[in-house]
């Protein structure tokens, strides 16, 4: 079974093996020790969130594979269309903030400025003058922002719900390594209905994913971090467009951008 990252996944009933080779590799590997550094500092306070213990099956240079326990139930995604999960909405919004750091993203202006400079690069012609009106209005707040431990991949589907359990799956690399990206792809999926885009949600379902997006929200504007958050969620959207094949997404997209940079950019 294909990955994301290039890995390839093979499962049983109680465990999942993730591998990678040639350039593939090296991502697989930061990824596989970026869940061991979590495990080990991130949830040591919090009895109600867990991650796959994992171990390493192949270190090479140019294949890389380790196996976990295989989590057990429901992703938040679905689970959301049924309740709107209030508390786990607050939960995973004290988990995220105290993951927030105070020193700043290591390299950040570096590393903002080569990821825009690739987007000018390589988004279809109708997005490119986005990029310099990002720039000016949302650079500056995003090399400044706190810097801390980042899931890279928080979306719906990669939280799973177990009683009162919260079960972390699928950590990803991160280009900048902040909470506050976290934050930004939970509204992924919350405000902009990610995981959902191939559904037809029911108005019930629709409302109880508003209920929980209404809660992320109101937690961001009372810290003072949604402008900063909402930057994210943009940038992330537009590093999806050079990778869109299916017209359907290629829609979703610029709905959601442009909703987006209507409600950051009045915030700005």
């Amino acid at each position: 079974m294909k990955g994301n990252s290039g890995c390839s996944l093979e499962s049983n009933k109680d465990f999942v093996t993730k591998s990678a080779t040639g350039k593939y590799a090296a991502r697989l590997k930061e990824q596989c020790y970026k869940q061991k550094s979590f495990l080990k500092t991130e949830l040591k306070n919090y009895d109600i969130l867990a991650v796959p213990v994992t171990k390493i099956v192949e270190d090479k240079e140019d294949s890389f594979s380790f196996e976990m326990y295989r989590s057990r139930g429901k992703t938040l995604a679905e689970l959301i269309k049924e309740s709107p999960c209030e508390k786990v909405a607050e939960d995973l919004c004290e988990f995220l903030y105290r993951n927030k750091q105070p020193s700043l993203i290591l390299n950040a202006f570096e590393k903002l400025d080569k990821k825009l400079w690739d987007l000018e690069h390589t988004l279809p012609e109708e997005y490119v003058a986005d990029i310099d009106v990002f720039r000016s209005k949302c650079f500056d707040k995003l090399v400044s922002c706190a810097g801390g431990y980042c899931h890279g991949d928080f979306t719906l589907e990669n939280i799973l719900i177990s009683g009162r359990q919260i079960q972390l799956i699928d950590f990803l690399d991160s280009f900048m390594e902040s909470p506050l990206m976290d934050f930004s792809t939970i509204l992924q999926d919350s405000k902009c209905h990610w995981s959902y885009r191939y559904e037809e949600l029911t108005v019930a379902e629709k409302a109880n994913i508003e209920s929980f997006n209404d809660i992320i929200e109101k937690f961001l504007n009372e810290k003072g971090l949604y402008p900063t958050v909402l930057a994210f969620l943009l940038l992330k959207l537009y590093r999806i467009v050079p990778y869109t094949k299916d017209d359907e997404t290629k829609e979703w997209l610029k709905v959601n951008i442009d909703s987006i940079k209507k409600e950051l950019y009045s915030k700005c």
